[in-house]
Parts: C-alpha cells; sequence; structure tokens
C-alpha cells in the first residue's frame, strides 16, 4: 500500500476501513469517481454532508456498514440514469472485501446502496440510516438547501427548463406526501420539520416559475 488516507486528503471522515491493507486502492478510486467536473452535487461535498448527518443519526458511531454505503452510494452518477444505484451496487459488492468486509456485510452495503434509489420508508437497520443520511440535506439550514436545489438544476443543465422544473415538482411534492420523510425516529426529529420547511418553499418557487410561462 503506497500511503494511508489522512485528513490532510481533505475529507473530515476517513473510516477505519480504509487503512485496511490493499484498501488505497479503493479509496482513491472512490475520490476519483466523485471527483468528476459535471457533479456539482453528487460529489465528495455530499459524500461528507452525508457522513456528518450519519454521526448525528447514530451519535454513539455509526456502523462500518453504513460509512461504506455513504461512500459507495453515488459512486456511479448520470443525470437521469435508471442504472446509477444498480452499478454503484455492484461495485460495493465487488469491493468491499478489499475493505475487511465479508460477503454478507458486502451484501448489506450493497442494499443500502440500492435503498437510495426509492428512499423507501419502509426500509430498516442500515439501509434505514443511508437513506436518512442521503436525504438529510432537506432539512439543512435553508441556504445550504437552496445551494444543493440549484447544483442539482447545475447537474440537469443539459433539460430544457420547463421539463425540470416538472421534473423537481414532481420530486418535491412526492416528499412532502409521505407521512414521514425520514426513516429513522432519529431523522425525523432531526430533519423532518425543516426539510418540510424548505421543500415547501421550493414548491412555491417552482410553481411561481411554471406560472409565469
Amino acid at each position: 500500500m503506497s500511503r494511508t488516507p489522512t485528513t490532510s486528503d481533505g475529507e473530515s471522515h476517513i473510516a477505519p476501513f480504509f487503512r485496511e491493507r490493499n484498501a488505497i486502492m479503493v479509496y482513491e478510486l472512490l475520490k476519483s469517481m466523485h471527483s468528476v467536473p459535471q457533479r456539482e452535487y453528487h460529489n465528495l461535498s455530499h459524500v461528507q454532508q452525508c457522513l456528518s448527518a450519519l454521526d448525528a443519526l447514530a451519535p454513539s458511531g455509526p456502523p462500518a456498514e453504513a460509512i461504506a454505503a455513504i461512500w459507495f452510494h453515488d459512486c456511479v452518477y448520470l443525470p437521469g440514469s435508471p442504472h446509477n444505484e444498480t452499478a454503484s451496487a455492484a461495485i460495493a459488492q465487488a469491493y468491499a472485501p478489499l475493505l475487511g468486509f465479508g460477503t454478507d456485510t458486502a451484501e448489506t452495503i450493497a442494499r443500502s446502496v440500492m435503498a437510495t434509489r426509492s428512499h423507501s420508508p419502509d426500509e430498516t437497520g442500515i439501509p434505514a440510516l443511508v437513506v436518512d443520511a442521503d436525504l438529510s440535506i432537506l432539512g439543512a439550514h435553508p441556504d445550504d438547501y437552496a445551494a444543493y436545489a440549484d447544483a442539482i438544476r447545475q447537474e440537469w443543465s443539459h433539460v430544457e427548463s420547463d421539463a425540470f422544473h416538472q421534473g423537481r415538482l414532481a420530486f418535491v411534492r412526492s416528499m412532502l406526501a409521505r407521512e414521514h420523510i425520514f426513516v429513522t425516529s432519529v431523522g425525523q426529529s432531526l430533519f423532518e420539520d425543516s426539510a418540510r420547511t424548505n421543500l415547501s418553499t421550493e414548491v412555491q418557487r417552482l410553481e411561481g416559475l411554471t406560472h409565469a410561462r
């Protein structure tokens, strides 16, 4: 192994499993996959934000499987592709053993990655933690939420404005229509109210843009 990742690499969350023998290759691969220029939101900053949320969701210490799933969950990302999570989960299952995880745990990590496709409220265990961490940006400070929404628009800059606004409006409304946006009780306590406020504000903005045309 050429070197051990440290916080000098620019990440504040360096998981212990990245110090496993041969893990540096996985670490560098994930960093490079998240550093593609057109990733305005689904980049290393998103990984860090999810990991910070995971710390809040599991204050006694998040499970290693959940941390790994966060690192893998958007490693393949092409806006609008229906295959992002499937491809990311396949990579997770293939590379998790290099991080010291056994076969069963690698399957849990891959299943947690797949859970971020639909963010189902029926998830439990590790996948539920990963889903809530992934959605936590919805409950962020309004300025951070606005920056997230702008970054998503930039990632979808190839889509014409009306089509994007309609698609985004459908997503936001679907979140608001859920009985609970977040799966875990801790996630609901931490993020639910602010998420509903942020999403409702975005609905008003998007409806205004739609009606103005």
